[in-house]
Protein backbone atom coordinates (compact mmCIF):
# COMPACT_ATOMS: atom_id res chain seq x y z
CA UNK A 1 0.00 0.00 0.00
CA UNK A 2 2.83 2.39 0.83
CA UNK A 3 4.50 1.56 -2.48
CA UNK A 4 1.26 2.19 -4.38
CA UNK A 5 0.86 5.53 -2.60
CA UNK A 6 4.44 6.48 -3.50
CA UNK A 7 3.81 5.65 -7.16
CA UNK A 8 0.58 7.68 -7.16
CA UNK A 9 2.36 10.63 -5.52
CA UNK A 10 5.20 10.50 -8.05
CA UNK A 11 2.77 10.35 -10.97
CA UNK A 12 0.80 13.29 -9.57
CA UNK A 13 3.96 15.36 -9.10
CA UNK A 14 5.09 14.65 -12.67
CA UNK A 15 1.71 15.75 -14.03
CA UNK A 16 1.57 19.05 -12.14
CA UNK A 17 3.41 21.13 -14.80
CA UNK A 18 1.07 19.83 -17.50
CA UNK A 19 -2.16 20.68 -15.63
CA UNK A 20 -1.11 23.94 -13.96
CA UNK A 21 -2.01 26.00 -17.02
CA UNK A 22 -5.50 24.54 -17.35
CA UNK A 23 -6.95 26.52 -14.45
CA UNK A 24 -8.55 29.93 -14.84
CA UNK A 25 -9.49 32.73 -12.48
CA UNK A 26 -12.97 33.50 -13.78
CA UNK A 27 -16.25 31.72 -13.26
CA UNK A 28 -17.79 34.32 -10.96
CA UNK A 29 -20.75 35.02 -13.28
CA UNK A 30 -23.76 32.73 -13.25
CA UNK A 31 -24.27 30.73 -16.43
CA UNK A 32 -27.53 30.41 -18.35
CA UNK A 33 -28.82 33.83 -17.29
CA UNK A 34 -30.13 36.47 -19.69
CA UNK A 35 -27.16 38.76 -18.99
CA UNK A 36 -24.71 35.92 -19.70
CA UNK A 37 -26.41 35.19 -23.02
CA UNK A 38 -26.30 38.89 -23.90
CA UNK A 39 -22.57 38.98 -23.10
CA UNK A 40 -21.92 35.97 -25.35
CA UNK A 41 -23.91 37.62 -28.15
CA UNK A 42 -22.01 40.88 -27.74
CA UNK A 43 -18.69 39.05 -27.97
CA UNK A 44 -19.78 37.35 -31.19
CA UNK A 45 -20.60 40.77 -32.64
CA UNK A 46 -17.27 42.23 -31.54
CA UNK A 47 -18.79 44.49 -28.87
CA UNK A 48 -17.97 42.46 -25.78
CA UNK A 49 -15.52 43.18 -22.99
CA UNK A 50 -11.97 43.18 -24.43
CA UNK A 51 -9.66 40.45 -23.19
CA UNK A 52 -6.60 42.69 -23.45
CA UNK A 53 -6.40 46.46 -23.06
CA UNK A 54 -3.01 47.91 -24.01
CA UNK A 55 -2.21 51.50 -23.02
CA UNK A 56 0.63 52.90 -25.15
CA UNK A 57 2.26 56.09 -23.85
CA UNK A 58 5.17 57.98 -25.39
CA UNK A 59 8.18 58.34 -23.13
CA UNK A 60 9.58 61.63 -24.43
CA UNK A 61 6.44 63.69 -24.90
CA UNK A 62 6.21 63.11 -28.63
CA UNK A 63 3.22 64.39 -30.57
CA UNK A 64 0.01 62.56 -31.45
CA UNK A 65 1.25 61.06 -34.75
CA UNK A 66 3.92 59.05 -32.92
CA UNK A 67 1.30 57.57 -30.59
CA UNK A 68 -1.04 56.71 -33.42
CA UNK A 69 1.80 55.14 -35.39
CA UNK A 70 2.73 53.02 -32.38
CA UNK A 71 -0.86 51.89 -31.97
CA UNK A 72 -0.95 51.02 -35.66
CA UNK A 73 2.25 48.98 -35.36
CA UNK A 74 0.82 47.06 -32.44
CA UNK A 75 -2.45 46.48 -34.29
CA UNK A 76 -0.58 45.09 -37.30
CA UNK A 77 1.45 42.72 -35.11
CA UNK A 78 -1.68 41.44 -33.38
CA UNK A 79 -3.69 41.15 -36.59
CA UNK A 80 -1.21 38.57 -37.88
CA UNK A 81 -1.72 36.38 -34.82
CA UNK A 82 -4.12 33.43 -35.28
CA UNK A 83 -5.01 33.63 -31.56
CA UNK A 84 -6.50 37.13 -31.98
CA UNK A 85 -10.14 37.58 -32.95
CA UNK A 86 -10.40 41.37 -33.28
CA UNK A 87 -8.14 44.40 -32.71
CA UNK A 88 -9.25 48.00 -32.30
CA UNK A 89 -7.01 51.04 -31.92
CA UNK A 90 -6.79 54.76 -32.59
CA UNK A 91 -4.99 53.92 -35.83
CA UNK A 92 -8.17 52.28 -37.13
CA UNK A 93 -10.08 55.53 -36.73
CA UNK A 94 -11.67 55.15 -33.29
CA UNK A 95 -11.25 58.56 -31.55
CA UNK A 96 -12.34 57.20 -28.18
CA UNK A 97 -9.11 55.17 -27.97
CA UNK A 98 -6.88 58.28 -27.95
CA UNK A 99 -6.36 60.48 -24.91
CA UNK A 100 -7.17 64.20 -25.05
CA UNK A 101 -3.53 65.24 -24.81
CA UNK A 102 -2.61 62.82 -27.60
CA UNK A 103 0.12 61.08 -25.58
CA UNK A 104 -1.68 57.81 -24.79
CA UNK A 105 -3.49 55.44 -27.12
CA UNK A 106 -5.45 52.30 -26.30
CA UNK A 107 -5.44 49.04 -28.22
CA UNK A 108 -8.23 46.62 -27.34
CA UNK A 109 -7.93 42.94 -28.22
CA UNK A 110 -10.55 40.20 -28.28
CA UNK A 111 -9.32 36.62 -27.97
CA UNK A 112 -11.18 33.37 -28.76
CA UNK A 113 -11.33 30.17 -26.74
CA UNK A 114 -11.76 29.35 -23.07
CA UNK A 115 -10.42 31.33 -20.12
CA UNK A 116 -7.31 29.18 -20.06
CA UNK A 117 -6.73 29.64 -23.82
CA UNK A 118 -7.14 33.42 -23.56
CA UNK A 119 -4.82 33.57 -20.58
CA UNK A 120 -2.08 31.65 -22.39
CA UNK A 121 -2.54 33.84 -25.47
CA UNK A 122 -2.26 37.01 -23.39
CA UNK A 123 0.98 35.84 -21.77
CA UNK A 124 2.43 35.14 -25.22
CA UNK A 125 1.20 38.30 -26.98
CA UNK A 126 2.18 40.98 -24.45
CA UNK A 127 5.98 40.46 -24.87
CA UNK A 128 5.52 40.68 -28.67
CA UNK A 129 3.63 43.95 -28.29
CA UNK A 130 6.32 45.48 -26.11
CA UNK A 131 8.99 44.38 -28.55
CA UNK A 132 7.08 46.04 -31.43
CA UNK A 133 7.15 49.48 -29.74
CA UNK A 134 10.31 49.60 -27.60
CA UNK A 135 10.24 53.41 -27.46
CA UNK A 136 6.83 53.45 -25.77
CA UNK A 137 5.61 52.46 -22.32
CA UNK A 138 3.03 49.65 -22.57
CA UNK A 139 0.68 49.04 -19.65
CA UNK A 140 -1.58 46.01 -19.82
CA UNK A 141 -5.09 45.39 -18.51
CA UNK A 142 -8.14 43.38 -19.43
CA UNK A 143 -9.82 40.23 -18.19
CA UNK A 144 -7.32 37.75 -19.62
CA UNK A 145 -4.29 39.63 -18.29
CA UNK A 146 -6.00 39.94 -14.90
CA UNK A 147 -6.56 36.18 -14.93
CA UNK A 148 -2.87 35.55 -15.59
CA UNK A 149 -1.83 37.97 -12.84
CA UNK A 150 -4.30 36.46 -10.37
CA UNK A 151 -2.93 32.99 -11.11
CA UNK A 152 0.62 34.20 -10.58
CA UNK A 153 -0.25 35.98 -7.34
CA UNK A 154 -2.27 33.02 -6.07
CA UNK A 155 0.65 30.66 -6.71
CA UNK A 156 3.04 33.05 -4.93
CA UNK A 157 0.73 33.49 -1.94
CA UNK A 158 0.12 29.74 -1.70
CA UNK A 159 3.87 29.10 -1.67
CA UNK A 160 4.40 31.72 1.05
CA UNK A 161 1.55 30.30 3.10
CA UNK A 162 2.99 26.80 2.84
CA UNK A 163 6.49 27.97 3.81
CA UNK A 164 5.11 29.75 6.88
CA UNK A 165 2.38 27.32 7.84
CA UNK A 166 4.26 24.04 7.37
CA UNK A 167 6.81 24.61 10.19
CA UNK A 168 4.10 25.87 12.55
CA UNK A 169 1.85 22.92 11.76
CA UNK A 170 4.75 20.52 12.27
CA UNK A 171 5.49 22.08 15.69
CA UNK A 172 1.86 21.85 16.79
CA UNK A 173 1.64 18.26 15.57
CA UNK A 174 4.80 17.38 17.49
CA UNK A 175 3.34 18.85 20.68
CA UNK A 176 0.07 17.02 20.07
CA UNK A 177 1.22 13.61 18.85
CA UNK A 178 4.39 13.40 20.92
CA UNK A 179 6.86 11.97 18.39
CA UNK A 180 8.37 12.94 15.10
CA UNK A 181 7.03 9.84 13.38
CA UNK A 182 3.47 10.42 14.58
CA UNK A 183 3.65 14.14 13.74
CA UNK A 184 4.78 13.39 10.19
CA UNK A 185 1.88 11.03 9.42
CA UNK A 186 -0.82 13.74 9.07
CA UNK A 187 1.47 15.68 6.73
CA UNK A 188 2.09 12.57 4.64
CA UNK A 189 -1.65 11.97 4.34
CA UNK A 190 -2.26 15.64 3.51
CA UNK A 191 0.47 15.89 0.88
CA UNK A 192 -0.76 12.69 -0.75
CA UNK A 193 -4.40 13.81 -0.82
CA UNK A 194 -3.76 17.36 -2.05
CA UNK A 195 -1.13 16.44 -4.63
CA UNK A 196 -3.28 13.70 -6.14
CA UNK A 197 -6.29 16.02 -6.17
CA UNK A 198 -4.64 18.62 -8.43
CA UNK A 199 -4.32 16.33 -11.51
CA UNK A 200 -7.96 15.32 -11.08
CA UNK A 201 -8.96 18.99 -11.14
CA UNK A 202 -6.75 19.46 -14.19
CA UNK A 203 -8.64 16.72 -16.01
CA UNK A 204 -11.95 18.29 -15.03
CA UNK A 205 -10.71 21.64 -16.37
CA UNK A 206 -10.76 20.17 -19.89
CA UNK A 207 -14.52 19.55 -19.70
CA UNK A 208 -15.60 22.31 -17.30
CA UNK A 209 -14.28 25.64 -16.10
CA UNK A 210 -12.13 25.16 -12.98
CA UNK A 211 -10.79 28.20 -11.16
CA UNK A 212 -7.29 28.33 -9.73
CA UNK A 213 -8.91 29.18 -6.40
CA UNK A 214 -10.20 25.60 -6.34
CA UNK A 215 -6.61 24.40 -5.95
CA UNK A 216 -6.11 26.71 -2.96
CA UNK A 217 -9.39 25.50 -1.47
CA UNK A 218 -8.36 21.88 -1.99
CA UNK A 219 -5.07 22.52 -0.19
CA UNK A 220 -6.78 24.16 2.79
CA UNK A 221 -9.52 21.53 3.07
CA UNK A 222 -7.12 18.65 2.43
CA UNK A 223 -4.64 19.63 5.13
CA UNK A 224 -7.36 20.27 7.69
CA UNK A 225 -9.22 17.03 7.08
CA UNK A 226 -6.05 14.95 6.86
CA UNK A 227 -4.98 16.13 10.29
CA UNK A 228 -8.44 15.46 11.73
CA UNK A 229 -8.83 12.03 10.13
CA UNK A 230 -5.35 10.97 11.22
CA UNK A 231 -5.98 12.21 14.74
CA UNK A 232 -9.18 10.15 15.02
CA UNK A 233 -7.47 6.91 14.08
CA UNK A 234 -4.12 7.47 15.78
CA UNK A 235 -5.58 8.64 19.10
CA UNK A 236 -7.83 5.59 19.41
CA UNK A 237 -5.03 3.30 18.25
CA UNK A 238 -2.72 4.62 20.99
CA UNK A 239 -5.45 4.44 23.60
CA UNK A 240 -6.19 0.78 22.90
CA UNK A 241 -2.50 -0.11 22.84
CA UNK A 242 -1.95 1.69 26.18
CA UNK A 243 -4.58 -0.61 27.72
CA UNK A 244 -2.34 -3.58 26.89
CA UNK A 245 -3.84 -4.60 23.57
CA UNK A 246 -1.37 -5.80 20.88
CA UNK A 247 -0.70 -3.23 18.19
CA UNK A 248 -2.29 -5.27 15.41
CA UNK A 249 -5.46 -5.75 17.43
CA UNK A 250 -5.44 -2.08 18.54
CA UNK A 251 -5.27 -1.02 14.92
CA UNK A 252 -8.21 -3.26 14.02
CA UNK A 253 -10.30 -1.75 16.83
CA UNK A 254 -9.32 1.79 15.81
CA UNK A 255 -10.35 1.15 12.22
CA UNK A 256 -13.63 -0.44 13.26
CA UNK A 257 -14.54 2.61 15.37
CA UNK A 258 -12.59 5.73 14.44
CA UNK A 259 -12.16 4.45 10.88
CA UNK A 260 -15.93 4.27 10.57
CA UNK A 261 -16.10 7.84 11.90
CA UNK A 262 -13.63 8.95 9.20
CA UNK A 263 -15.69 7.24 6.50
CA UNK A 264 -18.98 8.75 7.68
CA UNK A 265 -17.40 12.20 8.02
CA UNK A 266 -16.10 12.05 4.47
CA UNK A 267 -19.50 10.97 3.13
CA UNK A 268 -21.36 13.73 5.01
CA UNK A 269 -18.90 16.46 4.01
CA UNK A 270 -18.92 15.34 0.37
CA UNK A 271 -22.72 15.30 0.32
CA UNK A 272 -22.85 18.86 1.64
CA UNK A 273 -20.31 20.05 -0.94
CA UNK A 274 -22.14 18.33 -3.79
CA UNK A 275 -25.18 20.48 -3.01
CA UNK A 276 -23.09 23.59 -3.73
CA UNK A 277 -22.42 22.27 -7.25
CA UNK A 278 -26.09 22.84 -8.08
CA UNK A 279 -25.56 26.61 -8.01
CA UNK A 280 -25.04 27.81 -11.63
CA UNK A 281 -21.81 29.68 -10.84
CA UNK A 282 -18.67 27.99 -12.27
CA UNK A 283 -16.47 29.17 -9.39
CA UNK A 284 -18.72 27.56 -6.77
CA UNK A 285 -18.96 24.39 -8.83
CA UNK A 286 -15.17 24.22 -9.03
CA UNK A 287 -14.87 24.72 -5.27
CA UNK A 288 -17.44 21.98 -4.72
CA UNK A 289 -15.61 19.55 -7.00
CA UNK A 290 -12.29 20.34 -5.35
CA UNK A 291 -13.76 19.85 -1.88
CA UNK A 292 -15.38 16.53 -2.74
CA UNK A 293 -12.26 15.18 -4.44
CA UNK A 294 -9.83 16.13 -1.68
CA UNK A 295 -12.21 14.98 1.07
CA UNK A 296 -12.54 11.50 -0.43
CA UNK A 297 -8.80 11.30 -1.10
CA UNK A 298 -7.97 12.34 2.46
CA UNK A 299 -10.31 9.69 3.87
CA UNK A 300 -8.92 7.05 1.52
CA UNK A 301 -5.33 7.89 2.49
CA UNK A 302 -6.20 7.93 6.20
CA UNK A 303 -7.84 4.48 6.00
CA UNK A 304 -5.18 2.82 3.83
CA UNK A 305 -1.81 4.57 3.80
CA UNK A 306 -2.02 5.53 7.47
CA UNK A 307 -2.90 1.96 8.40
CA UNK A 308 0.05 0.59 6.45
CA UNK A 309 2.39 3.18 7.96
CA UNK A 310 1.29 2.33 11.51
CA UNK A 311 1.89 -1.35 10.82
CA UNK A 312 5.38 -0.67 9.46
CA UNK A 313 6.37 1.74 12.23
CA UNK A 314 5.27 -0.47 15.12
CA UNK A 315 6.77 0.75 18.40
CA UNK A 316 8.65 3.55 16.63
CA UNK A 317 5.42 5.52 16.40
CA UNK A 318 5.80 6.55 20.07
CA UNK A 319 9.53 7.15 20.08
CA UNK A 320 11.50 10.39 20.61
CA UNK A 321 8.88 12.43 22.46
CA UNK A 322 10.63 15.65 23.66
CA UNK A 323 7.85 16.33 26.21
CA UNK A 324 7.40 12.83 27.58
CA UNK A 325 8.04 13.84 31.20
CA UNK A 326 5.51 16.66 31.08
CA UNK A 327 2.65 14.66 29.62
CA UNK A 328 -0.02 12.74 31.42
CA UNK A 329 -0.16 9.02 30.92
CA UNK A 330 -1.99 7.61 27.86
CA UNK A 331 -4.81 6.52 30.17
CA UNK A 332 -5.39 10.01 31.59
CA UNK A 333 -3.04 10.28 34.59
CA UNK A 334 -1.73 13.49 36.12
CA UNK A 335 0.27 15.98 34.06
CA UNK A 336 2.65 18.78 35.00
CA UNK A 337 2.23 20.43 31.58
Amino acid sequence: MVACAAVALAAALLSLPAVSGAFGAGGTIATGTESARAQDRAELLGAGTPDLVLALTVRDGAAQPAVVEGAGAVARVLADEPAVRTVQSAATGDPWLLSRDGRTALVTVSLPGSDADRKEAALRLVPDVRAAVPAMRVEVGGASWATAEIDRQAATDLLKAELVAAPLIMLLLLLTYGSWAAAALPLVVAVLAVTCCVPLLGLLAHVSEVSAFAVNAAAAIGFGLSIDFTLFVLAHYREEHAKGMPRARALDVALATSGRCVFCSAVVLSSCLVAMAAIPVPLLRALALAGVAVTLLAALAALTVLTAALTLLGDHIDGADPLRRLRRSPLGGASRF
